[in-house]
């Protein structure tokens, strides 16, 4: 007495309906479902080549290394912009020396490092709440909202609120952002 599970001949196994095949001798035509490799294809990792490299402004290397819960960093590509998080203050500056998007003229108003160089002058702000920054991101303002100094806004999240900021254009003598 064998006690084996077998198909009787004409059945078909569970979940399958008469006439289908549970495998398939042709290779599939086209890329696959799920945008994997097909039989026979490989596969090469993306590669990434260093274009440059810019480093932190000195003291704000310096406020990095003071944090006590968090230090985030990212970039505002569209404003020529860096961004750095230390808990709960937020620091902006240039990281190239052309701001195409016309945030700036080169220097980010009053709130730039006492003592800093021209290639180091940065914004900062604190978050009312004090919670600490989480992200950071750049929007255009609505038409009307503002003054057509404002080009761009500044949406800065912490884990219980977003706040808006507007950045100004400045010129020579201007206060910039």
């Amino acid at each position: 007495s064998g006690a084996g599970a077998s198909a009787a001949p004409g059945s078909s196994p569970p979940g399958q309906s008469a006439g289908q095949s549970t495998s398939s001798s042709a290779p599939p035509s086209g890329p696959d479902r799920d945008g994997g490799e097909l039989p026979g294809e490989t596969r090469h990792p993306p590669r990434l080549v260093l274009d440059r490299s810019v480093p932190l402004p000195a003291a704000l290397a310096e406020e990095a290394r003071r944090a006590r819960l968090t230090s985030l960093m990212g970039l505002l590509p569209d404003a020529g912009l860096a961004w750095l998080s230390v808990d709960d203050s937020l620091h902006l500056w240039s990281y190239s020396s052309s701001l195409g998007s016309g945030v700036g003229n080169g220097s980010l108003g009053p709130g730039h490092a006492a003592g800093a160089s021209r290639n180091e002058d940065y914004c900062s702000m604190t978050v009312p709440s004090g919670q600490c920054v989480v992200t950071v991101g750049l929007v255009r303002p609505r038409p009307g909202v503002f003054s057509d100094a404002v080009r761009w806004c500044l949406a800065v999240t912490t884990p219980e609120e977003v706040t808006l900021c507007a950045l100004a254009v400045g010129g020579e003598g201007d206060e910039g952002m």
